[in-house]
């Protein structure tokens, strides 16, 4: 009975101290911070959350929480609302910050908090120049300081850009892709931003694939992506009549709506699980293509789903011989909003060039149509 109780005093000390081993641990001083309250906050992907307030004595402080194994987090220390330092905690990381009030700070006892402080520095080094030569703007110098504030400028986006694809596997560069220099300029705002994001999702999904903070990234590269290709379509409309479309095929290949050759190109929107989409598939597109193609008809068949194998296999198995492309972002996709698609199954036509007003979609209401269009 004594080895037993030996054997189980083992086992649950065993147990605690390989607990013990899981917390991250962050230990501080800050200086002329005297006994006054500190705040730590968890960076929850886009706001802050209070985890802890914690009595400094004598400024030094010491928090400690668990960390999910190959989950870091972003965790910041506050006094009062000044944000005064931040660190990337890992599971089992032990960190010794010291601060002043003002944010300044040193980190050790981890590379990722080092990479972040680093990354937060150029920022600050970058926007103490910027305000400082824009608080220099007079009527007399406007036009040599806006040409020095643009060199700036462009200068940092260079020096983040070099960062981020520096250190593409370190989760210090995901808050240097929301800086701002105010709430309407920030760093990472131009169209083609959006494959630099993607890049980067894509690289820190090889080293943290369950980090929220990717996640959220990766939605991001994919919200800025659509928005990228949505304004090429725009600029490309303004020398057609129509907004041009470049969606993924069968293949994977991309078919432009814009390379299409028929007189009349029918444009559908569908949706494979509907059993209405299915049955106009067979009852009306089937029927029409088969009659008016060696006419000018052409189809462009946009299917609204996020599930591309399900809309392949349909496609495949109903032998529909015209075009079919799919981008699979479903109801989210730019097709969707571009030509005003409110119901599912819906047509639209484009004549000689030119998209027409009809949205007909009965077979008798398209067969008429078509009569009187391709003469």
């Amino acid at each position: 009975m004594k080895n037993f109780r030996t054997v189980i005093l083992i086992a649950a000390l065993t147990a605690a101290l390989s607990s013990c081993g899981h917390k991250s641990v962050i230990t501080g001083h800050i200086k002329d911070c005297g006994d006054a309250p500190v705040i730590v906050k968890l960076l929850d992907v886009n706001r802050y959350k209070t985890l802890d307030t914690l009595k400094a004595r004598g400024g030094n402080f010491r928090y400690k929480m668990d960390v999910a194994a190959g989950q870091p987090e972003f965790v910041y220390i506050f006094r009062g609302d000044r944000n005064i330092a931040g660190v990337i905690l890992n599971r089992g990381d032990r960190v010794k910050v010291v601060a002043d009030t003002l944010g300044n700070y040193s980190v050790e006892g981890s590379e990722e908090s080092a990479r972040l402080l680093q990354a937060n520095k150029d920022f600050q080094d970058f926007m103490s120049r910027f305000s400082a030569t824009a608080a220099s703007l007079t009527v007399d110098n406007a036009r040599e300081v806006r040409a020095d504030l643009s060199r700036q400028y462009v200068g940092y986006y260079r020096q983040a850009v070099k960062y981020v694809l520096s250190n593409s596997k370190s989760l210090s560069v995901i808050p240097v892709f929301y800086q701002k220099i105010n709430d309407d300029f920030p760093v990472f705002g131009q169209d083609t931003d959006a494959m630099l994001f993607n890049a980067v999702a894509d690289s820190l999904a090889t080293v943290y694939p369950e980090s929220r903070y990717v996640a959220a990234l990766r939605k991001e590269a994919g919200n800025r992506k659509s928005n990228m290709e949505m304004n090429e379509r725009i600029r490309l409309a303004g020398n057609l009549s129509y907004p041009d479309l470049n969606l993924p095929g069968l293949d994977g290949k991309r078919l432009k709506l814009s390379e299409m050759t028929g007189k009349v190109i029918l444009v559908n929107f569908w949706t494979a699980p509907a059993d209405g989409s299915k049955i106009y598939n067979m009852d009306v597109l089937k029927p029409l293509y088969a009659k008016y193609k060696d006419k000018g008809l052409d189809i462009y068949s946009v299917n609204i789903d996020t599930d591309k194998a399900l809309w392949a296999s349909v496609v495949r198995n109903q032998g529909l011989e015209w075009t079919s492309v799919c981008d699979g972002l479903g109801t989210a996709s730019p097709a969707i909003s571009l030509y005003n698609v409110q119901d599912l199954p819906y047509n639209c036509f484009i004549v000689n060039g030119e998209l027409s007003d009809s949205h007909a979609l009965t077979l008798k209401d398209v067969t008429a149509y078509l009569n009187k269009v391709l003469k």
